[in-house]
């Protein structure tokens, strides 16, 4: 059996990964109002809470309360939720800023900042849900912390950094002076190889002819020498390219198109015309009584009628072999 080595808090806040975290006292934990509600939040609360404050912890056979096992992860938990309410508190912040002098949170990564320090913060007040980041005060920004710290962000808080400053006004730092611009870098600049030497090519001089002597023929008084003909050779014949002759024509046997067959007309439709509309009835007004003033009504005198006798005419026998007579009236009238 090994040999006590302390309190579990004392072991767990010495790990080099949990350097952000400080010391809780035994007497904070131990009062019931600064636990108020996180006996719902973890299983075996009392079993875990005593496991965290016993002065006696085994590092070889773990945590082991009335003969009962207590899962290591609910201790840490636990542990975590009641280290965020500590720093909140008067005491809690004058820890922290011990570990903010020192250095043990790391500094701002950024140039203009001139290595301010920085402080733990959590993104959310829930556990499980991210890791612990750094707050730079002076950029007013959020970073990673280094690879070593992966506690969980619940045990600092999201106010914590703000609750800090208030309560240690004079360690607020002034903005930076000088933002940062981005601006392309300047180019490189390009180096031009050096021309050729120009290379010295030996050309001779020209061959100068000698002079020629001329000697001048002898002069004869008597008659002048008949003239020599020389017949020139004739010039060598120039190879001149004669081309070739066109190669006759090929006669290729183009066969006769295929008659094309055009297929008929489509016969006809026969489409229905509907007749046309029957022009509308004529519309007869009775045209409005007119009252006029009776005419004065002359009576013309009967006609007399003098009888006369018929004019008779007797035609020839026709063709059909009968004999017509036509009977002529005439009326005659007075008016």
């Amino acid at each position: 059996m090994s040999l006590s080595d302390g309190s579990w808090i004392d072991w767990f806040v010495g790990q080099q990964a949990n350097e952000f975290l400080c010391r809780v006292p035994d007497e904070y934990a131990r009062d019931r109002f600064n636990l108020t509600g996180l006996e719902t939040l973890v299983p075996d609360y009392y079993d875990t809470l005593d496991a965290i404050l016993d002065s006696e912890f085994d590092t070889e056979y773990g945590f082991e309360v009335n003969n009962s096992f207590i899962d290591p992860e609910n201790v840490e938990q636990l542990y975590g939720m009641i280290h965020a309410r500590y720093i909140l508190s008067q005491r809690g912040i004058a820890d922290m800023c011990v570990k903010y002098k020192r250095g043990d949170f790391g500094v701002c990564p950024r140039i203009h900042c001139d290595g301010q320090l920085v402080l733990p913060v959590g993104l959310t007040d829930r556990v499980g849900e991210s890791h612990v980041k750094v707050y730079c005060a002076r950029c007013q920004d959020i970073y990673q912390p280094n690879a070593q710290c992966a506690l969980d962000g619940a045990m600092f808080g999201r106010s914590f950094p703000h609750m800090f400053f208030m309560q240690q006004p004079k360690l607020l730092p002034e903005p930076p002076i000088e933002k940062y611009s981005p601006r392309a870098p300047a180019p490189l600049p390009i180096k031009v190889a050096p021309a050729p030497q120009p290379v010295n090519t030996y050309i001779p001089p020209a061959a100068v002819p000698a002079p020629a002597h001329i000697v001048p023929a002898p002069v004869h008084s008597g008659p002048a020498p008949a003239p020599i003909h020389i017949e020139a050779p004739a010039p060598a014949p120039v190879n001149q390219y004669i081309p070739p002759a066109a190669p006759a024509p090929i006669h290729h046997d183009i066969p006769a198109p295929a008659p094309v067959h055009v297929a008929p007309a489509p016969a006809p439709v026969n489409q229905y015309i509907p007749p046309a509309a029957p022009a509308p009835a004529p519309i007869h007004h009775a045209p409005a009584p007119v009252h006029h003033a009776p005419a004065p009504v002359h009576h013309a005198p009967a006609p007399v009628h003098i009888p006369q006798q018929p004019l008779e005419e007797i035609e020839p026998i026709s063709s059909d072999g009968y004999r017509y007579k036509t009977v002529r009236r005439v009326i005659r009238r007075r008016f």
